[in-house]
């Protein structure tokens, strides 16, 4: 093949477009089977003309763009002639390296090949990419992706992204064929990876229809324990049901139910508490589901534990973050639930940081017994004094100013 041939890549519609553009030339240039499309500069970046490649590079073009979510598919390769009176130039990548492309101002247009198609490989024998094997299993062309495994040629292919897309268009003829094929599914098969793993990124997405394209199509169903948990903390029940119709085991662990609590997924932590424990299936859970409802303020997720008899596992955060957080309603709800309330100085301290002055009412007219360091309070709401507290987010004491709103409740409280 010479390598000085010169090739573009076309979508259906603008191999058309090319074709009454053609017809619409003038005489001498139609019949050429010239194109002319002149370069235009706005603000720095140059437009119009036409990208092409030399034959060694064919695969640069044919790659899946994705526009507004959707994927472009190119379906025809043209042979083209680049006159010599052109103006051409290098396309760069976003980094500035090349791209192995280049466009032209004109171009001479010559012979079209169906991209996906048995004898354009054989005739033009361009690289099949990642790219190229991924497109075949959207179109279908299993005729194709058969045609290039028993042919011995070099290819490649990345086997999530090839499933993930013919369950994506619903090509259940490529999953079967995938099945007896004799192509890999390592990493479909490997534990450790979770959401590259086709099969347990349809459950995260909630893709029943796609799970069951994949259980009818034979397809090996592995996943880890971490999955289970990824569904919870998504909110997918439909998921957890269909697991559950399919006979799946259920592969989970504590962070299932403490990432539905902490992110107030009400209907999981329903599910979880009904079905889950219909269909005889252990509740895991830790003090991170209470602590991390109250946290964020999931006064509904909350009062589900509080009606669920369960033992309830939780640590002073409760309070202490609902404070923090300036939730008011979960520092009632702890207080009228009859349960042991733990909390510590930290709980007016971060209250009093963040200015939260509905929350020291609160406190104040709580009944409850005050935790706070009188000396320390004292000794702020009298200067400018910059009282430390302890930040999680960036494992470190820092300096916070008491609002002057605060300074004031606080002298005016009768606490100190």
């Amino acid at each position: 093949m010479n390598s000085d041939r010169c090739f573009m890549v076309l979508t259906k519609a603008e191999l058309e477009r090319q074709n009454k553009s053609l017809m619409s030339q003038s005489e001498i240039s139609s019949s050429l089977k010239m194109l002319e499309n002149p370069f235009k500069i706005s603000y720095g970046h140059t437009t119009g003309g036409f990208p092409y490649s030399t034959w060694n590079y064919i695969h640069c073009l044919y790659g899946d763009d994705n526009v507004c979510g959707m994927t472009k598919i190119f379906n025809v390769i043209r042979e083209i002639e680049v006159p010599p009176n052109a103006k051409t130039f290098e396309n760069l990548t976003y980094y500035g390296s090349t791209s192995y492309t280049w466009s032209s101002d004109k171009i001479i247009l010559g012979e079209v090949y169906p991209l996906h198609d048995i004898n354009t490989i054989q005739t033009l024998q361009f690289k099949i990419t990642e790219k190229y094997f991924a497109q075949l299993c959207i179109l279908g062309k299993v005729d194709v992706l058969e045609w290039i495994v028993q042919s011995k040629i070099p290819f490649d292919y990345n086997e999530n992204d090839c499933l993930y897309k013919a369950v994506t268009y619903k090509n259940v003829n490529v999953l079967k064929w995938w099945v007896t094929s004799g192509l890999s599914l390592a990493a479909s098969n490997d534990s450790r990876i979770e959401h590259t793993n086709t099969f347990q990124r349809l459950a995260i997405e909630g893709n029943i229809t796609g799970l069951n394209l994949w259980k009818d199509s034979g397809l090996p169903i592995v996943y880890n324990y971490t999955l289970i948990d990824d569904v919870s903390l998504n909110g997918k029940i439909d998921v957890m049901n269909w697991f559950i119709e399919n006979g799946l085991e259920f592969k989970y662990s504590s962070n299932a139910l403490d990432y539905a609590s902490t992110y107030g997924c009400e209907h999981i932590v329903k599910w979880w508490f009904t079905i889950g424990v219909t269909r005889g299936l252990e509740l895991k859970y830790s003090t991170h589901a209470l602590d991390g409802a109250s946290s964020y303020g999931h006064d509904k997720v909350l009062k589900l534990w509080f009606d669920s008899k369960l033992p309830l596992k939780y640590t002073p955060e409760t309070m202490d973050e609902a404070s923090s957080n300036n939730k008011v309603s979960i520092l009632e709800l702890w207080k009228n639930s009859g349960l042991p309330l733990k909390y510590t100085k930290k709980a007016l301290n971060d209250a009093s940081c963040y200015g939260h002055i509905n929350v020291l009412k609160w406190w104040k007219n709580s009944g409850l017994p005050l935790i706070y360091c009188e000396k320390v309070f004292r000794d702020t709401v009298g200067c400018s004094y910059y009282y430390s507290i302890y930040v999680h987010a960036i494992g470190k004491r820092v300096a916070v100013g008491m609002p002057d709103d605060v300074r004031k409740w606080w002298r005016e409280s009768g606490l100190l």
